[in-house]
């Protein structure tokens, strides 16, 4: 089980990896004046990129079985959830590939299931450190 535990995280770094670096579906044309304060959708792109390097951190302290880790990558799929949600209209949303899309989504699957799985019991008692 924890052989399957460790590999399902690899797999989710690299699916949110490669999802992120595959180009575009379309050339993205976005006008931002200057004068008016940005988008909202321009600060929900920060607010992923945060997510994503709390997956980053996570995904290491899940492989060291350090118990934070659980707690920081079930915050940072609840956050993701949350920002895809609000960027369905988004321009960016909306130029993503159809295999950056399934790839986000093989990505937060594999985080759920990685997250069912540090509680089972096999996995579960490598989370009990004494320090």
């Amino acid at each position: 089980m924890v052989v399957l535990f460790r590999t399902l995280i690899v797999m989710a770094i690299a699916f949110l990896l490669v999802g992120a670096v595959l180009p575009f579906d379309r050339p993205l044309q976005i006008d931002v004046d200057l004068n008016q304060p940005p988008p909202v959708w321009l600060a929900l792109s920060g607010a992923f990129l945060l997510l994503t390097l709390a997956a980053l951190v996570a995904s290491g302290a899940l492989l060291l079985f350090r118990p934070w880790g659980r707690w920081v990558i079930a915050l940072a799929s609840l956050g993701g959830l949350v920002v895809a949600w609000l960027m369905v209209g988004s321009p960016v949303a909306e130029s993503l590939s159809l295999w950056t899309n399934v790839l986000f989504a093989l990505s937060a699957l594999a985080w759920l299931i990685v997250l069912a799985i540090s509680y089972h019991p096999t996995v579960s008692v490598r989370f009990r450190h004494d320090r």
